[in-house]
């Protein structure tokens, strides 16, 4: 019997696609609309001076502000630029410009290296037979319907196709007659390798079937153009060695996982499992294949390596373990080298070149090509001068010295900087095991809401408190309460759902840490005048929000700075900073409203203060004109330890 012909399907399709049925294949339509995306651009007005004598803009090169921001805008700029030309990288090879790696790593220059290995196996299934498939049936959709494509529909052929539906479950014989009476396509291999359903008998009948096991896979599970790639990394070593004895070489694309590295990628997630001698098997099969692989370490200690979305890494023990167990020797892999990027290729230095082109004049700034290196050597410089620690480590070094002694790790803790023990304490809290929030209660809100608009508030507030609140989670059914609206907190806080605010940075998770809803919540008897379980202040979370109208508010009614007794009070935090360019948003308002309430200053304010002095000198100068307590003797302070993260409240 005359086996249906994959050109027959096209047409087929087409005519599905159009209302007609009379064909056993299938063809999906994908909606993959995209967000345009932003250039990313910001704008540099507020940083950046206009001269009085030309339209021209002046910059400071040795200010760290203006030099943040100016590499963090280029640098959006440059992904946004270069994702709007994605579609079109495809053109410099095409037009016999450029090679496949140059525009790969350009790539990844660019983007990184995940963009680039999607485009080179994308660009390298061009010559795929399934390709060329789609490709026909898009043009012909193309031609019956020209607007299809408008809204970002896309054609995609069935995999595997639909005669092979509940083909591994058939008797021998069916399985003989499905295959003589249609056309088994290498993509439809590629995918059912990787079914554990299909047995290893099942892909042999249906690798005896292809015209040719050498076209190449556009099936795009995986960034793998080659059936022994997909057989490597279903782990079938039958499959694995038929294919080598059929002529088949291992991998070894310039950039792409190489047949070894898809095998030893595997191994890893194999360890320990039931699949390991067959992981250990393939990887046995490629060293007498040839196969290479790209490492970063190999030694009796350690075999690391990289590629593209993926990574294996094996330590001493495991090593030793396939060394001994499985007579595998991983140190044995031939090693392979593999394209990198430089950023004087051609095409680089060429799109660099347009890309700083097209910034300079979109934000006015002629001279930014030079500006760029000067520069980085300025953050380089100014970076070099403060070198923190993560908290995490300072944290982990300070519990080696005091064990499970909780109050001296806090004390050591903030001794070295109070934020510190901020961290800890929120870690520590985060770690105290709570009761879960039942579907029934979630689902109760909702009803409880349409109660509240009826009328029925007290009838909705049973509701909510007949579903049971778990024990710790009743603070965050009052706060989720009060999302309801603020004409129901006097009937809430008159309810027993009313409890004591344990965690005053909870309210930012509800948006309730703002003016007006601290003023409602205060009016209807929430008590969130004194601290918190945490030891702070409303001030202190206002500081640390640097939201100047609540700060304001706090300081008219005469609410409690909140000395802190190790932590961080509200000064502190207000006075952190990071290296970022946004960092001085509100940041000086903040601190006039802060020092309204005279705090009392110690030296990690100052300390705090002498980095300020270092990266915002002229923020320092506008401060100290104003605060003199908060001047800061040359070496009279060390800066701080610890690198400032933002601590998430709730």
């Amino acid at each position: 019997m005359k086996k249906h012909g994959l050109a027959v399907v096209i047409i087929v399709a087409l005519v599905l696609l159009i209302g007609y049925y009379f064909a056993p294949i299938e063809v999906t339509i994908s909606d993959t609309h995209t967000v345009e995306s932003s250039t990313g651009n910001q704008d540099l007005s507020s940083v950046i001076v206009p001269t009085s004598s030309n339209n021209h803009q002046t910059f400071d090169s040795e200010s760290f502000r203006q030099c943040v921001q100016l590499t963090s805008d280029v640098s959006n700029y440059r992904w946004g630029w270069t994702k709007q030309r994605h579609e079109s990288w495809g053109e410099f090879i095409d037009n016999e410009e450029y090679s496949l790696n140059d525009v790969t790593l350009a790539i990844e220059y660019f983007t990184n290296s995940n963009f680039a290995e999607s485009f080179r196996v994308t660009h390298i299934r061009k010559n795929a037979p399934l390709t060329d498939i789609v490709n026909s049936l898009s043009q012909q959709m193309l031609d019956a319907m020209p607007t299809f494509f408008d809204s970002g529909f896309r054609v995609h052929p069935q995999l595997p196709q639909p005669f092979l539906d509940g083909f591994e479950t058939l008797p021998y014989s069916e399985k003989v007659k499905v295959i003589e009476e249609n056309e088994v396509i290498i993509d439809d291999v590629a995918y059912v390798l990787l079914e554990p359903s299909f047995s290893d008998n099942d892909i042999i009948m249906l690798i005896d079937a292809l015209r040719s096991t050498h076209e190449l896979v556009a099936y795009d599970k995986y960034a793998a153009v080659s059936l022994l790639d997909y057989a490597i990394i279903a782990s079938r070593p039958a499959i694995v060695e038929i294919l080598l004895n059929m002529g088949h070489e291992p991998t070894h694309d310039e950039y792409l996982g190489s047949s070894m590295e898809w095998a030893l990628s595997r191994l890893q997630h194999s360890l320990y499992e039931s699949r390991i001698e067959r992981a250990v098997s393939v990887v046995k099969l490629l060293m007498q294949a040839n196969g290479r692989a790209r490492f970063k370490t190999k030694s009796s200690e350690l075999v690391e390596g990289t590629f593209p979305r993926r990574f294996y890494e094996f330590n001493e023990e495991q090593i030793s373990m396939l060394a001994v167990e499985h007579y595998l020797d991983l140190t044995q892999i031939q090693t392979r080298e593999v394209i990198a990027v430089d950023q004087n290729l051609p095409l680089i230095k060429r799109l660099k070149a347009e890309q700083i082109a097209d910034y300079a004049k979109e934000n006015n700034l002629p001279d930014v090509e030079s500006l760029l290196p000067v520069c980085t050597e300025t953050l380089s410089e100014l970076e070099a001068l403060w070198q923190p620690e993560h908290a995490n480590t300072i944290i982990a070094r300070t519990l080696e010295l005091f064990g499970d002694d909780e109050y001296h790790v806090r004390r050591e803790l903030s001794t070295i900087d109070p934020f510190l023990t901020d961290v800890f304490d929120r870690r520590q809290a985060a770690s105290m095991p709570k009761g879960r929030i039942s579907n029934e209660l979630r689902m109760s809100f909702d009803s409880a809401y349409e109660l509240f608009i009826a009328g029925k508030v007290s009838e909705g507030i049973d509701l909510v408190l007949s579903k049971g609140i778990p024990e710790g989670k009743r603070e965050w059914v009052m706060l989720h309460m009060f999302r309801l609206g603020e004409r129901y907190y006097n009937s809430i806080l008159a309810s027993q759902l009313h409890t004591e605010l344990t965690n005053y940075g909870a309210l930012r998770s509800f948006r309730l840490l703002n003016k007006r809803d601290i003023m409602k919540l205060s009016d209807a008897g929430l008590n969130i005048y004194n601290k918190d379980g945490f030891g702070k202040t409303l001030v202190y979370y206002a500081a640390h929000a640097r939201d100047i109208e609540l700060l304001d508010w706090l300081y008219e009614n005469n609410f409690t700075y909140g000395d802190a007794d190790n932590g961080q009070d509200p000064l502190h935090t207000a006075l952190n900073i990071t290296r970022k360019a946004g960092d001085l948003d509100g940041f000086e308002d903040t601190i006039d409203r802060v020092m309204q309430f005279n705090p009392a200053v110690d030296n990690h304010h100052l300390s705090r203060m002498a980095l300020i002095k270092i990266y915002y000198p002229e923020t320092y100068s506008r401060l100290t004109a104003k605060y003199s307590e908060l001047e800061v003797t040359e070496g009279s302070v060390a800066l701080p330890p610890v690198s400032y993260g933002w601590i998430w409240f709730s």
